[in-house]
């Protein structure tokens, strides 16, 4: 691969098990190497080239296409709420969890 190249690649033969992936963009390559991590009895990498780019086998089953979602404007802004009220409502649990909350402010923070 020549420098600044980023290419992916997915191949397989029809009645393999697996597809050969060849990944050089960074985050297809973080998804492909944390797979590896997660199941390495499914995933291999079987180089990992100069270049910074990768070659796995994957099973072939792994390997999705997926059209984007079409949503209404209406959709669009109801999930943007959604997550802005998710977002919300997590920092305010993390506050109201928090573990150095005291009311006593002579107690000691660490006994030993």
């Amino acid at each position: 691969m020549t420098e600044n190249c980023n290419e992916n690649c997915i191949e397989w033969i029809k009645g393999s098990e697996f597809a050969g992936v060849t990944a050089s963009k960074i985050a297809f390559k973080n998804q492909v190497l944390e797979l590896a991590k997660k199941r390495p009895e499914d995933v291999k990498i079987i180089a990992m080239n100069n270049d910074g780019s990768i070659y796995a086998h994957v099973p072939r089953k792994y390997v999705k296409l997926r059209a984007p979602r079409i949503l209404t404007e209406e959709q669009r802004v109801e999930l943007v709420e959604r997550g802005k009220n998710m977002s919300r409502n997590k920092s305010t649990d993390c506050e109201e969890t928090s573990d150095f909350d005291s009311d006593d402010e002579d107690e000691e923070m660490f006994d030993v």
